[in-house]
């Protein structure tokens, strides 16, 4: 084993850490608050992540302001006043301490200090430090965190046709829109929605409504695996591990499957209307592209996502996408063996030297602003930003999964597409 490979477990977290992910979960739960158990500067870096997700979400977030003083002699005091803090603020029905990477290596009893404080509501405090792991194990360690604390049971009566969704997060781009297009379909062919958990402003309630579905839908495999498990473990509730869907074909092949783990049978005759009508639209736009542009076309994908989203879009991609050359893609997160294999595409190596076919092409980027630059090629290159950090203006009530979706983001990287021919001077 290389030295590189034999160290490599010791790094801190590359990208978001642990207690952005712990947080991101527990802000999306009506009235709760978060108390960041660590020093001013590492709660600003929080909060100002969660601000860009959800302006209010500043209001639910506390720290503690350890000082160099209390990491020597430890941070009772200092985390006991915010606790007084949160509860005159805010009276909030759940309070989350997550201690900071400095708080985690002194070991102080932070369950004792929060029994100390008699809250008048649950208190649930974790380890969330960034060397302990990423973005993707604080939220599914805050979601299970959570669950334990409410001890759901499996009830007798379950409906066959109601699903929970299990892996959602409001600090991924779209999250809104998607979710609503997702419900949409899911409502249509017949399938009802119960909780999805993750999503902005689940209440309490609600979550405890969670035996009550027939099984857990995972569509974010990431966030939600291990999470599914969980309740599996505890609830004996099934679940069904379903990524995101992308195009209009896969979406109703996506309901499909669904509807036969559920073992229901579903009408998808207004859906597959719907599918008809936008696909004949679709069609026309690209016939008239690959008319006007004969000297210029779209050449590689190279995809920088969370497994969740990389699934479906590249599997519409081959299926629904004009005469694409090669797929490459790098994940962000975590791929067990249990998620379904993504087939047909080429492994993204970070800072690999790409051959890319100068004036000849124009390349599509599925990632962030870094994923972006790496590529460079500004003139051959038409961006969207689906992986975290997100750049610019959020609008999250925008789709781009689900059948919807499909129809806005082509026609938004079509007409993406004819701004970079008009640059282009092999098209003129």
């Amino acid at each position: 084993m290389s030295t590189e490979q034999s160290m490599e477990k010791w790094l801190p977290c590359q990208s978001r850490c642990e207690l952005a992910g712990a947080a991101a979960f527990f802000l999306s739960i009506e009235n709760s608050a978060v108390l960041i158990n660590g020093p001013r500067w590492c709660a600003m870096i929080a909060e100002r992540e969660m601000a860009s997700v959800e302006k209010k979400y500043e209001k639910q977030m506390f720290c503690s302001e350890v000082k160099e003083f209390d990491l020597l002699y430890g941070a009772d005091d200092a985390m006991l006043n915010a606790l007084d803090e949160v509860k005159n603020e805010c009276q909030p029905e759940v309070i989350t301490v997550l201690n900071s990477c400095s708080v985690s290596l002194i070991g102080d009893d932070i369950g004792g200090i929060c029994k100390r404080a008699k809250m008048n509501c649950p208190v649930i405090f974790m380890d969330a430090g960034g060397l302990h792991g990423e973005f993707w194990t604080g939220y599914q360690e805050a979601a299970k965190k959570l669950l334990g604390e409410f001890k759901l049971t499996r009830t007798e009566y379950c409906q066959t046709n109601l699903v929970n969704i299990i892996g959602w997060c409001t600090s991924y781009p779209n999250w809104k829109g998607d979710l609503e297009e997702v419900k949409r379909m899911l409502r249509i062919a017949g399938i009802e929605v119960g909780v999805c958990l993750g999503a902005d402003g689940v209440s309490i309630e609600e979550i405890k409504k969670i035996p009550l579905a027939a099984f857990n839908l995972v569509l974010h495999p990431e966030l939600g695996v291990s999470l599914a498990e969980f309740l599996q473990e505890q609830l004996g509730q099934e679940f069904f591990i379903a990524p995101i869907p992308y195009g209009m074909q896969c979406s109703l092949a996506w309901l499909k499957g669904i509807a036969s783990k559920l073992g229901i049978n579903i009408d998808l005759q207004q859906l597959e209307v719907e599918v008809a009508i936008n696909q004949e639209k679709i069609d026309e736009a690209i016939f008239q592209m690959k008319g006007n542009n004969k000297n210029i076309t779209f050449g590689n994908v190279y995809m920088e996502l969370t497994y969740g989203h990389a699934y479906g879009i590249a599997k519409a991609l081959q299926k629904e996408f004009p005469d694409l050359a090669q797929i490459y893609l790098r994940i962000q997160g975590p791929v067990e063996a249990c998620y379904p294999k993504i087939e047909g595409v080429k492994k993204w190596l970070r800072f690999e030297n790409l051959e890319i076919e100068e004036e000849k092409s124009i390349d599509l980027v599925f990632g962030n602003v870094q994923s972006r630059l790496e590529i460079g090629h500004y003139q051959q290159v038409v961006f969207k930003n689906l992986l975290l950090p997100m750049q610019g203006v959020n609008v999250y009530e925008r789709p781009y999964a689900g059948i919807l979706g499909w129809k806005y983001l082509l026609a938004e990287i079509i007409e993406d597409f004819q701004t970079m021919v008009y640059l282009n001077p092999v098209s003129r």
